[in-house]
């Protein structure tokens, strides 16, 4: 069962395992095919673009990097006719586990590239629960100091032996992959530096966990992450392209024009509620972190991921960092 034990009496330790690594395969054209993961509920893989070209296949985004997942990613890849080898390049989002993780399982000749800092960060389950769970969170809810997620995220969902070689790119950078051109466009927010690639010919925008999905609890973002403003500058470039399609990290595909609109506008809602949603509690008076959870996400969502804390934090430093929130011993208030 999803969830955190008690590993004793200073620490909670969390365990969960994927229960369903499995894809279906959804065809876009001849040489264009989206790996559906068929959870959306953490542990989950994200889902995987796979584009043919007269080399073989290129993914972007590949997924968890345990063997297990190595093998759903296999059989979805085999639906089409390939096998795993056949993967010569790697496109990745952004270094969580869940997109990247799978870079270590591929072939050693594999070419991957995305943000700075991917090739170290994969290789590191303590870097990566810290882009989740950050110190920073730590610091402002001290009854969840104590949650271990590092063994976690080096069992469940795998990291490298290593760091990997990885081709960093720029934002507006195009990436030519057999007859398609793909625009690197900077959406941090939920991960510092993290990208969404558009192919403007075709009007369809890889997204990862930037937008709106049903079954994810989506937006999600940490300290670090850069921020709610971070956040909206990106959904603010996606705004100004002509999106016909748009493929999520997890959960369905957002079709046409209208509906990649409406994803963008409700993104943008939800983080601002948020936000207002924290100011009007505290005007009504100091609250502990613990009572303010309540304000984000409902207590399922703390169930399953305890670091669904890391989106109040966000809210908080932010609100301290402009002078509108004031924090004294494990309370807060606003300044006024």
């Amino acid at each position: 069962m999803c969830g955190p034990i008690d590993g004793g009496a200073s620490t909670t330790v969390y365990r969960s395992r994927p229960t369903d690594l499995e894809f279906d395969v959804i065809t876009l054209a001849d040489d264009i095919h989206v790996l559906r993961a068929r959870s959306t509920h953490w542990p989950s893989p994200s889902n995987v673009v796979v584009i043919e070209d007269g080399d073989g296949l290129t993914l972007l985004d590949c997924g968890f990097g345990t063997e297990e997942a190595r093998d759903g990613l296999d059989r979805a890849l085999r639906t089409l006719g390939y096998e795993i080898g056949a993967v010569h390049t790697v496109v990745v989002t952004h270094p969580h586990l869940d997109h990247a993780g799978g870079i270590g399982l591929l072939p050693e000749r594999v070419r991957v590239l995305g943000p700075t800092g991917l090739g170290e960060t994969v290789a590191d389950a303590v870097a990566s629960a810290e882009l989740i769970f950050p110190t920073a969170v730590r610091a402002l809810a001290p009854e969840r100091a104590d949650l271990e997620i590092v063994e976690h995220f080096r069992t469940d969902c795998g990291v490298l032996d290593g760091p990997v070689e990885v081709t960093a790119l720029v934002p507006g950078e195009d990436v030519n992959i057999g007859r398609t051109s793909w625009q690197v466009v900077l959406t941090p927010g939920h991960a510092d530096g993290m990208y969404s690639y558009v192919e403007s010919n075709l009007g369809i925008v890889v997204c990862s966990d930037v937008l709106v999905a049903r079954g994810t609890s989506i937006p999600w973002y940490a300290p670090g992450g850069g921020g709610t403003r971070g956040y909206l500058g990106g959904l603010g470039r996606l705004a100004e392209l002509d999106l016909q399609l748009a493929i999520p990290g997890h959960g369905g595909m957002i079709y046409g024009a209208d509906n990649c609109s409406a994803a963008i506008i409700k993104t943008s809602e939800r983080i601002e509620r948020r936000t207002d949603a924290v100011m009007r509690a505290l005007d009504a008076g100091p609250l502990s972190f613990a009572e303010l959870e309540a304000e984000i996400y409902p207590q399922r969502v703390y169930d399953v991921i305890p670091w669904a804390a890391s989106v109040l934090a966000t809210h908080l430093l932010e609100g301290i960092e402009d002078g509108a929130l004031h924090r004294h011993d494990d309370v807060f208030s606003t300044t006024a």
